[in-house]
């Protein structure tokens, strides 16, 4: 009688073990979708904030080369009423 006891407990145990090998061997498998899943998401994170900061420093640059232009612009409109505006003031005080 002993031994069938003690062979119905090992059978248990045994049956046990299996139990827990398998629901480990499941919840790796669910740790491993959800960390593929994070890993994704992270890369496509990652390549659309480059793409964005690429998009922001071309406009930046953009923006720059505008104020450039136009700070020019001015220059040359300024030297123009400044060279107009001489000739005017140097015949005011001879006539």
């Amino acid at each position: 009688m002993n031994r069938a006891v003690r062979s119905k407990a090992e059978e248990r145990f045994e049956a046990l073990k299996k139990k827990d090998k398998q629901f480990l061997s499941e919840k790796m498998k669910a740790e491993k979708k959800v960390s593929d899943r994070i890993e994704t998401q992270r890369a496509a994170r990652l390549a659309r904030d480059a793409a964005q900061a690429e998009a922001d420093a071309a406009a930046a640059e953009a923006a720059e080369a505008k104020a450039a232009k136009a700070k020019a612009k001015t220059k040359k409109t300024a030297a123009k009423k400044k060279s107009a505006a001489a000739p005017k003031s140097a015949e005011a005080p001879s006539a």
